[in-house]
């Protein structure tokens, strides 16, 4: 069976592409990819798909970006005077406000008067006096960048500055150390975020030079800046992952996975470290068994317990349990299954099930998986097995009647002979659930949301069915539009443009009948419809009925009196219902008397 395409660009297969799926979606995140891949316009072009998945996408997430729509730049030209004159005068009470803060700053000097100046027209220095002996020169170690001389440390302002201004140089210098970490100058970045940190403390400063410090090998220094983040906030899971990548580069692998395992507790779908937990699981595979534990025997050497060396030997690191894999494979094979990377999805699921079989959530996984890659009868087993598990799980009874009606299809009566086979579940795995009959509430609702569904496929029909029909009156294919016309009536029989539509259709194929029977029915729906009354009209006239077809036309000029083509078929139908007689010479009969016999 061939594998569903995906588009390279956001990775959303075209399965996903379908009313169904979008309906059930509830990750933003993918509607988004499946929303942008719509609009892109490589899978075709279909509006009402992309409608639909922007109302879906906006219950979902009403702030989302890919819901913004493109504005132009507002001028002078497309607002009002008052709005404009509003906007004029705002900008000018910002500039009195920013001219008032900036003199106040002035008159708040970083030093008192009592200091002497650091720099000053007023100061004589004698030329042959040095300002900074040769010894300290040589002595002195600035790990500043080159424009802050050593003298300039922002460790000896810092006291003197107030909360604002502390914010704004502390800000200002992350910035020139984020400028210099995006052009890889790792050292500098460190200086900086050191002068940001001495002048005030954050933990986002306190990451961003744990990444310089990493990317230069410093890892204690690194460890450092990791122990400062969770001081300042305890369990943030930034600072946890990255002491876990200190530790994974200083070979401490236990410490490591501690640090992740606690990131997963609170985020079981953090993709950074589930990935980063199995590059250590991996590293420690692949390490030779003595060496494995090398750490714990040393510290037990120490201590000089023999028998306690021997059991931390054989006590396991915590990585290689079945429980933490399961959770793993499980956590990624959700990653994937959400990504539309459906094979990978289904080798960790088997991974999973192979540690813990008859596992519910891998299972499920694993035949949604398959059900995209349209390997249904696998998909079937795995749905049934689930089943077998708990019976109440409604999404692999909506699977099982999706892909049996597939496989009749596609194998006919047959189909159960080619399924493999089904496991049997042993009553251990069995979830014993007694199925509570629902309450009012639960029916009433369910009611409600399939007349809702109902209603919305519906719509979606008649919508695609009146567009074929518009599609093939363009094409003058006539009698196969009067068909879909009919039947978007069978669905809506309330649609006066429907109904000025299929009479059109038949004033073209010269049915003026039928066409005069749509027309009043669209007058009924609307009484005042302009094209009704024309296209009664033109009935009328093919029935050579010029006066009720004059009478017709003078409705259409008194709605709108600009309509040239009824001002123009009122000339003809008048010149013609003066041609023909009003009353036609009648035939002589002769009437012969017979006597009754």
């Amino acid at each position: 069976m061939m594998s569903s395409s995906v588009d390279c660009t956001h990775g959303v297969p075209v399965e996903h592409l379908d009313y169904s799926y979008i309906e059930k979606c509830t990750d933003a995140k993918h509607l988004e990819k499946i929303l942008r891949e719509l609009r892109s316009g490589k899978e075709g072009f279909y509006p009402h798909l992309i409608t639909f998945c922007e109302s879906h996408l906006e219950r979902l997430n009403p702030k989302s970006r890919a819901l913004w729509r493109e504005n132009p730049a507002a001028t002078a030209a497309s607002l009002s005077k008052d709005e404009w004159s509003q906007i004029v005068s705002e900008m000018k009470i910002w500039e009195e406000e920013t001219k008032k803060s900036e003199a106040s700053l002035k008159q708040h000097p970083v030093c008192d008067d009592s200091a002497p100046p650091i720099r000053g027209s007023k100061c004589f220095i004698p030329l042959n006096k040095k300002l900074i002996p040769e010894e300290e020169k040589n002595t002195s170690n600035c790990t500043f960048p080159p424009e802050y001389p050593g003298c300039m440390k922002a460790e000896g302002h810092a006291a003197l500055l107030s909360q604002e201004q502390k914010l704004l140089l502390a800000n200002c210098e992350q910035d020139k150390g984020d400028d210099a970490f995006r052009t890889k100058d790792f050292e500098e970045a460190a200086a900086y975020y050191s002068r940001s940190i001495s002048v005030l403390p954050s933990v986002a400063t306190y990451q961003s030079q744990a990444e310089a410090k990493i990317n230069l090998k410093h890892w204690h220094r690194a460890m450092a800046d990791c122990q400062h983040m969770l001081q300042l906030e305890p369990g943030n899971k930034n600072a946890l992952l990255c002491r876990a990548a200190v530790y994974d580069h200083m070979g401490e692998f236990q410490m490591a996975s501690e640090d992740l395992r606690a990131v997963l507790k609170d985020e079981p779908a953090n993709a950074a470290a589930t990935q980063l937990l199995l590059k250590i699981q991996k590293k420690v595979s692949e390490r030779p068994p003595d060496q494995q534990h090398d750490s714990r025997r040393l510290f037990i050497h120490e201590a000089g317990d023999e028998e306690g060396n021997s059991s931390q030997e054989k006590q396991p690191t915590g990585i290689d349990s079945p429980q933490d894999l399961c959770i793993l494979y499980s956590n990624r094979a959700a990653c994937f299954l959400k990504d539309g990377n459906s094979q990978d999805c289904i080798e960790d699921c088997t991974r999973v099930l192979e540690l813990q079989p008859f596992s519910l959530k891998p299972l499920l996984r694993r035949a949604m998986a398959y059900e995209s890659l349209e390997r249904y009868r696998r998909a079937y087993v795995d749905y049934k097995t689930v089943l077998q598990i708990d019976i109440s799980v409604q999404a692999a009874q909506d699977g099982v009647s999706r892909i049996t009606r597939l496989l009749m299809e596609q194998d006919g009566p047959e189909w159960r002979e080619k399924l493999p086979d089904i496991p049997p579940v042993p009553l251990s795995a069995q979830q014993h659930r007694k199925v509570e009959p629902a309450s009012a509430e639960v029916l009433q609702a369910r009611a409600e949301k399939a007349a809702r569904d109902a209603e919305r496929r519906a719509e979606v029909l008649f919508s695609a069915l009146k567009q074929e029909g518009n599609d093939l009156v363009r094409k003058a294919q006539y009698h196969q539009a009067v068909g879909k016309y009919t039947e978007c009536l069978k669905m809506k029989p309330d649609q006066c443009a429907v109904y000025t539509n299929r009479a059109l259709c038949y004033l073209k194929q010269e049915m003026f009948t039928e066409a005069k029977q749509d027309c009043d029915a669209a007058l009924k729906l609307e009484p005042t419809n302009m094209k009704a009354f024309y296209r009664r009209a033109l009935a009328h006239r093919g029935l050579k009925d010029y006066l009720a077809s004059r009478s017709d036309l003078q409705e259409v000029l008194r709605l709108d009196p600009s309509v040239q083509e009824a001002e123009k078929e009122l000339e003809e139908v008048t010149l013609l219902l003066r041609q023909s007689p009003q009353d036609k010479p009648r035939k002589v009969v002769p009437i012969r008397e017979v006597e009754a016999r």
